[in-house]
C-alpha cells in the first residue's frame, strides 16, 4: 500500500511538472541568463554564487537519501516485504516468478521513485529560489540608485545638495538620470512579478501535495513505525518521513524569505522617496517621481501571495499548524486503536529503542 501510495505521488508530481514545463523552461532560461546588475558585480557575484551553491547542495542531498535508502532497504527485513513488498498476485504464478519480480523491483524501487519523489518538488523550489536571488539584486539596485547619482554628481556627497541648488546643469541631468534608472529598475520588476505569477499555479499545487504528504506521513505512518518492530527498513522509513516534513518547512520558510526581500526592496524606495531633492524648477518631476517610487513600494510590500490552493497562505505558520495537526492524528491514533495512554505508549516505544 505504501509503495502505491508513493508512486501515485510521483505520477501526480511528474504529470505537474510536464504540465508546466513551458513556464518553468522559461524560468530557468531567464534565470540562467544573469542579465541584470545591481551595479555592485561583487554582490551580484556571492547572492548568485550562493544561489548555485544551495541548489547543488539539494541535488547532492537528494541523492544521498536515496543512496541511505538504498542500502538500508536492500537488508532483508520482515517490514521491508509489508512496506515495500510486491503485490500479492504476483505469488499466484509461482514463487519463482515472484522473486524473480522482488530481484528486479528492490534495487530500483528507490532509485526510481524516491528521485521522482523529491525532485519534481527540488526542480520548482529552485526556480523559486532563483527568481528570490534575482528579487535581491533588484532591492540592491534600487538602494544604490540615489547614492550613485550623488557620487556620481559629487565626489562628497555631504557637498550634493549645495551643487544640487547651484547648478541648472545638474538639476536636469539628475532628474533625468533618475527616471532613468528607476525606470530600468521597474521594468525588471514588473519582468519578476510576472514571472512569479506564472511559476504560481505549479508551485501552490505542488505545495499541496508536499503539505499533505507530509501530514499523512509525520502522523499515520509515524504510528506505523511505532506498532512495529525497529528494524533497517524502519529507519528508511524515518528518514523519508523526516525529508518529507522539513521538505514542507523549507518550501514555508522560502515563501517567508520572499516577503523578507520585498520589505528590504519597499524600505529602499522609502528612502529613496525621503532623499528625493526638491527644487522650484523641477517640481513636477519631484511629485512624479515620490509617486512612483510609493506605489512600487506599496506593491513591493503585497508581494505575489503564495496559497496552498487557496485554501491558506503559506507560511512558516502554516507549517507549525501542521506540526500541531501531526501530533494529534497521532496521539488519536495511539488513543483510540490502542485503548492506551498516549504518553505513555509513546514513552515505552522510545525507552525500548534506546
Amino acid at each position: 500500500m505504501m509503495s502505491l501510495l508513493t508512486m501515485t505521488l510521483c505520477y501526480v508530481k511528474q504529470f505537474l511538472l510536464w504540465y508546466y514545463r513551458e513556464s518553468i523552461h522559461k524560468l530557468r532560461t531567464f534565470i540562467v541568463e544573469r542579465q541584470f546588475c545591481s551595479g555592485d558585480s561583487s554582490y551580484d557575484s556571492t547572492v548568485r554564487s550562493g544561489f548555485y551553491r544551495n541548489a547543488q547542495n539539494l541535488v547532492t542531498g537528494i541523492f544521498g537519501l536515496i543512496l541511505l535508502d538504498q542500502i538500508m532497504i536492500a537488508a532483508p527485513s520482515p517490514l521491508r516485504k509489508r512496506y515495500f513488498g510486491i503485490p500479492s498476485w504476483f505469488y499466484s504464478y509461482g514463487e519463482g516468478t515472484a522473486l524473480v519480480v522482488e530481484l528486479a523491483f528492490y534495487p530500483t524501487f528507490i532509485i526510481v521513485w524516491v528521485s521522482k519523489l523529491f525532485c519534481s518538488s527540488a526542480t520548482v523550489a529552485i526556480v523559486l529560489n532563483g527568481l528570490r536571488t534575482e528579487l535581491q539584486i533588484l532591492a540592491q539596485y534600487y538602494g544604490r540608485i540615489m547614492k550613485g547619482l550623488q557620487l556620481e554628481v559629487c565626489s562628497d556627497p555631504s557637498k550634493f545638495h549645495r551643487n544640487f541648488r547651484k547648478s541648472p546643469q545638474t538639476r536636469s541631468w539628475f532628474w533625468s538620470q533618475l527616471r532613468l534608472r528607476t525606470g530600468v529598475g521597474v521594468q525588471h520588476h514588473v519582468q519578476l512579478l510576472e514571472y512569479l505569477q506564472l511559476l504560481q499555479p505549479v508551485f501552490e499545487k505542488i505545495f499541496f501535495l508536499i503539505y499533505y504528504q507530509a501530514l499523512i506521513v509525520a502522523g499515520a505512518v509515524f504510528y506505523v513505525t511505532m506498532r512495529d518492530e525497529f528494524t533497517v527498513c524502519s529507519v528508511a522509513v524515518l528518514m523519508c518521513m523526516s525529508i518529507s516534513v522539513l521538505e514542507c518547512y523549507w518550501w514555508c520558510h522560502l515563501v517567508d524569505s520572499f516577503q523578507d526581500v520585498n520589505e528590504t526592496l519597499s524600505h529602499h524606495l522609502t528612502n529613496q522617496c525621503s532623499q528625493l531633492p526638491h527644487s522650484a524648477d523641477h517640481h513636477s518631476e519631484y511629485v512624479q517621481m515620490r509617486t512612483t517610487c510609493m506605489i512600487i513600494a506599496e506593491r513591493a510590500h503585497r508581494g505575489v501571495e503564495f496559497s496552498c490552493v487557496g485554501m491558506f497562505t503559506i507560511s512558516t505558520a502554516a507549517f507549525a499548524n501542521l506540526l500541531n495537526v501531526c501530533y494529534s492524528v497521532l496521539m488519536f491514533l495511539i488513543n483510540v486503536c490502542d485503548k492506551v495512554d498516549p504518553v505513555k505508549q509513546f514513552q515505552l516505544w522510545v525507552g525500548s529503542k534506546i
